[in-house]
């Protein structure tokens, strides 16, 4: 029960902590007698501290070359000025320490002595404190220009410094920022400048144990599942030759982790290392079995039948699960000829394309177009997601999904487990991957195969390209003539001359959009007695036009109104401002004057509108003129129609 009560404890102090983040492997999930560096541990209630408060940092407030900073993580260091004050004392570097762990909180006499001397204090004790804190307390007035940091109170002591100068609270920040991001980069990057502010064991690895174990242990614990963290970012990422070595030494210093264990595995197995990864999974499975008597988790058992080749939950299959290809895709060969030298082109990494642009425009229709014609290159499967634009469909049902058509019967409730099962499903085969309608890169991420014999085909409203490192191909509306084109194709209306400016005039009102045309090709289609000087003027009514872009599931305003969802106020209300005016073009100050704000922020709203693919820039700006951006006509009746609706906005 002692047990028990102490992991709950510690799940609710850091329950991020006590996540799986690895896509191979999540902690057995059972307690673990105390042992050195793995699992779940005792506390010590009468020595424990608070754990160090967590901060959001300010790249201003970073210590620089004018402030006090304290440095814990390793040999106590204590600068000022950027130079390093002596503290020639042991236990005046250790009392600095630790109300530096408790920074701007009272720390009473009893709880130093206590930690101090391991519990057995000597007769002077109190003295010896008030002795060592005068000391240190004149330490500091002397750099400080006499102003006093280091409080007495009437049952204590108490350290005022902002949190952010203590590197253990940068450390706890950085680690949470890490925790809260989506973006394995961010992970990445923010991980690794945890780690650098790491010298040594905290405060010096200094004795008695009893103490030392109390105060720092919750502290090595964060860094080590920090540890974990990174190199499972790093291994999603495809870094694992830069860290396979170093992950294989953590993994043999300390058996019993089994996480740590299992993204080792990963690592040897993906650097072509298996028979190493075997090995380490025999020396865990023995260390549990010799020290706590029980086998390793099942996590770790599936991985390790994985890499032997003969895990049971996967039976053979290919997936074929492209849906069908539009009839008509004019006006695309070139972003088709280009998307296929993407996927087909052999690299030392997942081939990745991105195709991008605006609402209607035909990213759906051009990636299921382009992924049948290079399905020959993948024979061991197609694999098929719309993510619809928004995060209903997340990454862990489309694993699901994805491992289902793979043949596992079997699939695992965690989702990083989840993912690397099917990493280890694509390993060597060559599959193409097609995730349609990608809100942004974090959904993503994670159903990006590591190997380089699969590709992947992604289409997005947003820019995806650089924050996924794939090359883009960015679709635009039609041009006049392939647009009258689709139009009669569809419509199956012969190209008469005397209809050829109705037509002209039809596409200019869809405004080349190929949904649009689509939309009112249908119409055309259905309605035969219908002429196209006739749509014309139904079209030319701006309030009822988007009425008219709707037939059997091809709907303009359904297509256009997910990208309002996730604007700022500012943005949205712009918006219908912008559509409620009829402008169709603006600028920064004219932006500004609309919201009532300065032109910088306003050119920020601009901006966000932008990269939601609702404004297109119409003339790019220079040193003295300010960028002009165009409304669509399309997304102008759709944004006057919602400024109708909600006034407030208007």
């Amino acid at each position: 029960m002692g047990v028990a009560r102490s992991m709950r404890c510690e799940q609710r102090r850091f329950p991020a902590a006590h996540r799986s983040v690895s896509a191979l492997v999540v902690a057995a999930g059972r307690p673990r007698r105390l042992h050195r560096r793995g699992g779940y541990r005792l506390r010590a209630p009468s020595f424990n501290l608070r754990p160090p408060m967590l901060i959001r940092l300010d790249p201003s407030s970073v210590p620089g070359d004018n402030a006090m900073e304290l440095r814990i993580l390793g040999p106590v260091e204590l600068l000022v000025d950027g130079r390093t004050v002596p503290l020639l004392r042991r236990q005046q570097r250790l009392i600095l320490g630790i109300l530096a762990l408790e920074a701007n909180r009272l720390v009473s006499r009893t709880r130093l002595i206590t930690l101090l001397w391991a519990g057995s204090p000597p007769p002077q004790a109190r003295a010896i404190l008030q002795s060592r804190v005068s000391e240190t307390r004149s330490a500091l007035n002397d750099h400080l220009d006499g102003s006093s940091v280091l409080l007495t109170r009437d049952s204590g002591y108490m350290l005022t410094i902002a949190p952010e100068r203590v590197d253990v609270h940068r450390f706890y920040a950085l680690v949470r920022d890490a925790r809260q991001s989506t973006s394995d980069e961010d992970v990445q990057r923010l991980l690794r400048k945890a780690n650098q502010l790491w010298r040594g064991p905290v405060l010096g690895g200094w004795t008695p144990s009893g103490p030392n174990e109390s105060l720092c242990a919750s502290i090595e614990e964060t860094r080590l599942t920090a540890d974990e963290d990174l190199w499972a970012a790093e291994l999603r990422l495809g870094c694992h030759h830069l860290i396979v070595d170093r992950i294989a030494q953590a993994a043999a210093r300390d058996p019993h982790r089994e996480r740590l264990v299992g993204l080792a595995m990963t690592a040897l197995h993906r650097s072509g290392r298996t028979a190493e990864a075997l090995r380490l999974f025999e020396r865990s499975r023995r260390s549990l079995a010799e020290e706590f008597g029980v086998d390793p988790g099942a996590a770790l058992r599936d991985l390790h039948r994985v890499l032997l080749g003969t895990t049971p939950a996967v039976t053979s299959t290919v997936p074929r699960l492209l849906p069908s290809a539009a009839p008509h895709l004019i006006g695309r060969d070139h972003d088709v000829t280009r998307t296929r030298s993407l996927l087909t082109t052999q690299r030392s990494s997942v081939r990745l394309a991105v195709v991008t642009g605006p609402a209607g425009v035909g990213k759906t229709a051009l990636s299921v177009r382009v992924a049948h014609d290079v399905s020959q290159h993948f024979p061991d499967g197609q694999l098929y997601a719309d993510l619809h634009g928004t995060d209903r469909r997340t990454a862990a049902d489309v694993l699901t999904s994805f491992l289902r058509a793979l043949g596992a019967s079997r699939i695992p409730a965690d989702v990083d487990e989840r993912a690397s099962l099917y990493r280890n499903l694509l390993a060597g085969k060559r599959v193409l991957v097609v995730l349609d309608n990608a809100l942004d890169a974090g959904q993503v991420r994670i159903l990006i195969p590591a190997a380089a014999s699969c590709a992947v085909l992604l289409s997005s409203r947003r820019r995806l390209g650089a924050a996924l490192g794939a090359a883009s191909i960015e679709l635009d509306v039609l041009g006049t003539r392939p647009a009258i084109e689709l139009l009669l194709t569809l419509a199956g209306r012969p190209p008469l001359e005397q209809e050829r400016g109705a037509a002209a005039e039809i596409v200019r009102l869809c405004d080349g959009l190929p949904l649009a045309i689509r939309a009112v090709a249908a119409r055309l289609a259905v309605k035969p007695h219908w002429t196209l000087a006739e749509l014309c003027t139904r079209l030319a009514d701006d309030r009822k036009r988007l009425d008219h872009l709707i037939y059997d599931g091809l709907d303009v305003r359904a297509s256009i109104l997910p990208s309002f969802a996730g604007l700022s106020d500012d943005a949205r209300t712009l918006l219908y401002r912008l559509g409620g005016s009829g402008s169709a073009d603006v600028d920064r100050a004219e932006s500004a004057t609309l919201l009532g704000l300065d032109a910088g922020d306003a050119e920020e709203i601009l901006e966000e509108l932008h990269d939601a693919r609702l404004l297109d820039v119409s003339a790019p700006g220079s040193v003295r003129e300010p960028h002009r951006y165009r409304l669509p006509d399309l997304v102008r009746l759709v944004a006057a129609e919602q400024a109708r609706l909600t006034p407030s906005n208007g």
